[in-house]
């Protein structure tokens, strides 16, 4: 991680990230829990993308299945940055972009004043694991620390 914020090209660092990346990878622990919960049948892991969920059921790719609890689900595509609201953003709002086309966010994580982005949009902040579980606890981690300075100011 310090070798990524060393680097001050956005496409240094996301050439990085895209090296360091390990797309599906979990704990080898996890995974043999998992794996002997899926030959007890008492585990379904599905690899399709989520339509809908309701109070019972998911709908996905044409199918519905019923669940009794969702634990997990992760997963993410590269068009974020073609969303109508983030286009918006960047149009209307001046959200200014790095050299890579990507947000350009203080180290908290803020990309327009009070506005606080995690995920794939914070890439180049947080590395390679920005878009999974241990990127969402630094995000929260970040932009927590920004809501308490900004509460200070409030109070």
């Amino acid at each position: 991680m310090n070798q990524l914020l060393s680097i001050s090209s956005s496409d240094e660092r996301m050439k990085l990230i895209e090296e360091e990346r390990h797309k599906g990878s979990m704990p080898m622990e996890l995974f043999l829990r998992l794996k002997k919960y899926i030959q007890a049948e008492q585990l379904v892991l599905h690899h399709t993308p989520i339509d809908k969920v309701s109070d019972s059921q998911i709908f996905a790719g044409g199918q519905h299945y019923d669940y009794d609890q969702i634990l997990l689900a992760t997963g993410f595509s590269n068009q974020m940055l073609t969303q109508p609201l983030i286009k918006s953003l960047v149009t209307e709002e001046q959200a200014p972009l790095n050299d890579s086309g990507y947000p350009s966010l203080a180290h908290e994580l803020e990309w327009l004043h009070q506005l606080f982005v995690a995920g794939g949009l914070a890439d180049l902040e947080l590395g390679p694991f920005a878009r999974n579980i241990m990127g969402d606890k630094g995000s929260a981690e970040r932009i927590s620390k920004a809501y308490r300075r900004l509460s200070k100011k409030i109070s």
